[in-house]
């Protein structure tokens, strides 16, 4: 199973947790599809730590929160001293 199968079916079976996709197959096509199947982002390997993390802390300070399953999603974000990030 690749990882935009594995979206698919996380997300049919009702996943809500934000997905960050990372791959070395694939280019533009791949990114928008995996974004058409609920990912937040997507990230072409090789990648740089730095990449890493600023995806991450898009997704903490963006709307990442609201999109996320109300079962998953934190009861607030982490704010910016929070040690969990």
């Amino acid at each position: 199973m690749d990882g935009l199968a594995f979206l698919r079916s996380y997300r049919s079976r009702g996943g809500g947790a934000l997905v960050i996709m990372m791959s070395a197959y694939g280019g533009e096509d791949a990114a928008l599809a995996a974004m058409k199947e609920g990912a937040y982002d997507y990230l072409p390997k090789p990648f740089r730590p730095d990449e890493v993390v600023l995806t991450l802390r898009k997704a903490r300070n963006g709307s990442a929160w609201a999109a996320m399953s109300p079962a998953c999603a934190p009861s607030s974000p982490p704010g910016p001293r929070s040690a969990a990030w």
